[in-house]
C-alpha cells in the first residue's frame, strides 16, 4: 500500500471513514459535518459517541477484513480516533484508499520501543530507556537509574500497563510484567511540568502547531490543561523544530500530539499520540481552528487553519465517571455547574459512567491561565453540590 503517492484534495460532500467510535471520533465527526463532509464510523459497539453524530456506522471487529473491505468501498479517506488498532487487516486489503496517518507511522506510535528508537534516531532527547527482555536487563538498568518506570511496549493508556520500579520492588513487579510481552523501562525525569505540542501536517507538507499546553495529571489521567504554557520563546522554537522533524520523519498526515516533559530549558519527548488529543479539547471553543477541524483539513489535503488562541488564555477540566458515583443523587448537578459564567460544557454521549472513564469536559477562556483554571475547577466542583 503506497503512502507517498500524489493525492488530490477532498472537498465537502466526500465521505470520511473513522476507525473507532469514542469521543475523539465524535468531535472529529461534528467538525467534519459542520464543514459539509459525510462521516462513516467503523466500531465494534453500536451507537457509541461517534455514531450518534455521524451519517452511518458499521459494527464489526477491527480485525474483520471482509467488513473492513466493504466499509472502504463507501469512504474516500480513512483515519483513526485511537491508535491501538491492529494494522494487519488493513495491510491485507491492498487498498488504494487514502489512509492517514499512514500505517507505518501508526505502528511506530503503537509500540513504545519503536517510538523511542525513532525519536532518538532524530537526535531528539527522551528519558533514558531500554528494552527489557529479562530480569538481568532490568537490574542492569536499575544499576544506573535509581528510579524508573516499567511499561508494556504495546497497549496501555492513562497509566494502564505501567508501574514505578526500583531495586526494592523490581522482583515482584517484574513477575507481573513478564508474560511473554515486550517491555520497556524508562529512567525517571525530574521535570518541572508536563506539556503537549499539538501539531498538524497535510499531504502537501504544510505544518501548523497549536500553542503549547501545560498539563496536570491526576492518577495518570489528564485532569487540567492550561493554554498557553508559560515557557520561554527559545523553548517554543525548540519544540516547533522537533515537532517538524517528527512529523516529517513519519511522513505524517493529520493531527499529532507530542507529549513532553519540561525541565528548566530542557525538553524531553515522552510519547506520541497519532490523533487529536485530550489536551487540545479547549480548541473547540477557544481557537480559531479546532484540533478536530485541523485534522479534517489535513487528511483531506486542504489548507491548514489558524491554530492560535482567540486572544486570551484557556483551560479545560476533564469530567470522569467518578463524579456520577460521588454525587448523592447519582448524577452531577448540571444546573449549578452552568451557573459559572464563561464555562462551556461538553458531554460525550457515553451511557455508563464508569470510574475513571472520560465522560466529558468543561472549558473556559479568561485573561490568564490562572483565571481560566479557576473557572473550570469551580464549574466542576459545582457538579457535586446537592
Amino acid at each position: 500500500m503506497s503512502q507517498n503517492k500524489t493525492i488530490s484534495s477532498l472537498f465537502p460532500g466526500a465521505t470520511i471513514g473513522i476507525l473507532g467510535g469514542g469521543q475523539l471520533g465524535r468531535m472529529i465527526s461534528m467538525e467534519a459535518k459542520r464543514m459539509g463532509f459525510n462521516v462513516h464510523i467503523f466500531d465494534p459497539t453500536p451507537n457509541g459517541p461517534a455514531a450518534q453524530v455521524s451519517d452511518k456506522e458499521t459494527n464489526a471487529p477491527f480485525e474483520d477484513a471482509n467488513a473492513l473491505k466493504a466499509f472502504m468501498r463507501h469512504i474516500d479517506v480513512l483515519t483513526f480516533e485511537f491508535e491501538n488498532i491492529a494494522t494487519r487487516a488493513l495491510r491485507q486489503l491492498n487498498s488504494d484508499h487514502m489512509i492517514f496517518p499512514n500505517l507505518n507511522a501508526l505502528e511506530i506510535c503503537q509500540n513504545r520501543i519503536l517510538e523511542k528508537n525513532f525519536i532518538s534516531s532524530l537526535g531528539i532527547q527522551t528519558a533514558p530507556y531500554s528494552e527489557i527482555k529479562s530480569v538481568e536487563d532490568l537490574t542492569a538498568f536499575l544499576d544506573n537509574h535509581s528510579k524508573a518506570i516499567i511499561k508494556t511496549a504495546t497497549l496501555g493508556y492513562d497509566g494502564k500497563g505501567q508501574a514505578q520500579i526500583d531495586k526494592t520492588n523490581f522482583s515482584d513487579i517484574w513477575s507481573h510484567f513478564n508474560k511473554n510481552q515486550p517491555c520497556i523501562v524508562e529512567g525517571f525525569v525530574a521535570f518541572d511540568f508536563e506539556a503537549s505540542a499539538l501539531c498538524a501536517r497535510n499531504h502537501s507538507g504544510e505544518f501548523r502547531m497549536f500553542p503549547i499546553a501545560h498539563n496536570i495529571h491526576k492518577d495518570h489521567i489528564l485532569d487540567i490543561t492550561m493554554v498557553p504554557a508559560h515557557i520561554d520563546d527559545n523553548i517554543i522554537k525548540n519544540i516547533k523544530t522537533l515537532s517538524k522533524a517528527i512529523t516529517s520523519g513519519l511522513d505524517y498526515v493529520g493531527v499529532l500530539c507530542i507529549e513532553l516533559f519540561i525541565k528548566g530549558n530542557e525538553v524531553f519527548v515522552n510519547e506520541l499520540a497519532p490523533r487529536p488529543h485530550n489536551s487540545g479539547h479547549y480548541s473547540l471553543d477557544f481557537a480559531y481552528t479546532s484540533q478536530f477541524e485541523q485534522h479534517v483539513r489535513a487528511i483531506c489535503n486542504l489548507p491548514l487553519g489558524n491554530p492560535n488562541l482567540i486572544p486570551g488564555a484557556a483551560a479545560m477540566a476533564n469530567l470522569l465517571g467518578d463524579l456520577w458515583h460521588q454525587h448523592s443523587l447519582g448524577c452531577p448537578n448540571w444546573k449549578e455547574a452552568l451557573k459559572v459564567n464563561d464555562s462551556k460544557l461538553h458531554l460525550y454521549g457515553k451511557k455508563e459512567p464508569k470510574l475513571k472513564r472520560k465522560m466529558g469536559h468543561i472549558s473556559a477562556s479568561a485573561s490568564s491561565t490562572i483565571q481560566a483554571r479557576k473557572i473550570v475547577e469551580e464549574a466542576r466542583d459545582n457538579l457535586l453540590k446537592s
